[in-house]
């Protein structure tokens, strides 16, 4: 089958991306919308290097951008799209500052495969991946670490939790538990996962049988099917069009987690690694020397770089994550001048 990627991208350097924001934003800061969401580590040509390195098989990668480019991205090259925002967008959501609005529209970027996988420029793969280990061969389903688990709630400052519980609550409102056990026979226990997370999933189906209470969330690439995007649109459109009109990420939103769930509770996905075969470490003084031993020699498939704190020293940090990433990947990829 054809995949596709698709990465969102924003250069928070940007002076006419600032001086735009700036002309909109209006509320005061908090975890969503704070400037290191939207800082620039120069990594994104290692992004590139990793794809083509690990899964040239994929067809062709979407860069959804606000119109600027990364200095280094050959735009002639014939595995790369170029996504402005106004390319797939309606006017009405124009300009947007709002990852949650680009997520939910992704279906309709020119071009798009029905087979997608969707990624953050934070995440990068590390190791050989085969088109199996996004999506079943077989069936043309996308592949899930499927655990069932709890949103917790946790401090003062919740924005994201509150997102997957406004994620979690449209998914059953939707789909019954009960009526779709028989598709998850084979998935929602299986030998691809830990024992631990299936004997927890053995119990929220026993203790919870009418609903989801949640589902773990790995913060790496999802693979979706447009199929799923235009089922929601159909079932929800009045909530997506809210959400999509939000300049900025707002607590009441729903984000592409909401299509990763509605997948796992139809029973729409197999059985994979994906999710558990990747590693999460927050950019720290105190990280930074064993994030870059992983990138040098990594043992999962897939990491994700976060920018939590906007009080590093940037300048030193992102030096150091660059000279990890020359040597784990040293020469130019086809997506480079």
């Amino acid at each position: 089958m054809d995949i596709d990627f698709v990465v969102l991208w924003v250069d928070g350097n940007d002076p006419e991306w600032q001086k735009e924001r700036a002309k909109y934003d209006k509320k005061s800061i908090d975890e969503s919308n704070a400037a290191n969401r939207f800082r620039d580590w120069g990594l994104m040509k290692y992004w590139f290097r990793g794809v083509e390195k690990f899964a040239p098989w994929v067809r062709k990668v979407h860069f959804v951008t606000y119109g600027h480019l990364p200095d280094f991205l050959d735009t002639s090259c014939p595995k790369l799209n170029i996504v402005n925002h106004r390319d797939y967008l309606a006017e009405r959501y124009l300009p947007t500052f709002n990852s949650h609005t680009l997520e939910m529209n992704m279906h309709r970027i020119p071009d798009l495969a029905e087979h997608f996988v969707y990624f953050n420029d934070d995440t990068f793969l590390l190791r050989p991946t085969g088109e199996d280990y996004f999506f079943d061969p077989k069936t043309g389903l996308p592949k899930v670490y499927c655990v069932e688990m709890p949103i917790r709630f946790t401090g003062i400052d919740i924005f994201f939790q509150k997102v997957m519980s406004n994620d979690l609550g449209i998914t059953n409102k939707n789909i019954g538990k009960k009526t779709v056990r028989a598709k998850l026979k084979g998935k929602y226990l299986s030998t691809g996962y830990d024992l631990k997370d299936n004997l927890r999933n053995l119990f929220m189906r026993t203790l919870f049988p009418e609903y989801y209470t949640g589902f773990k969330v790995f913060h790496c690439p999802a693979s979706f099917c447009i199929s799923t995007f235009r089922e929601l649109w159909e079932k929800e459109p009045e909530l997506l069009e809210r959400v999509s009109m939000h300049k900025f990420r707002d607590s009441s939103d729903v984000n592409q987690w909401l299509a990763l769930y509605w997948q796992m509770a139809k029973g729409d996905f197999s059985a994979g690694a994906l999710g558990k075969d990747s590693r999460l470490d927050n950019i720290t003084d105190e990280s930074i020397d064993d994030i870059c031993a992983f990138i040098r020699k990594p043992d999962r498939t897939m990491m994700c770089i976060n920018d939590p704190d906007e009080h590093v020293d940037f300048e030193k940090l992102s030096k150091q994550l660059i000279d990890a990433f020359e040597n784990r990947f040293p020469e130019k990829c086809s997506f480079e001048k």
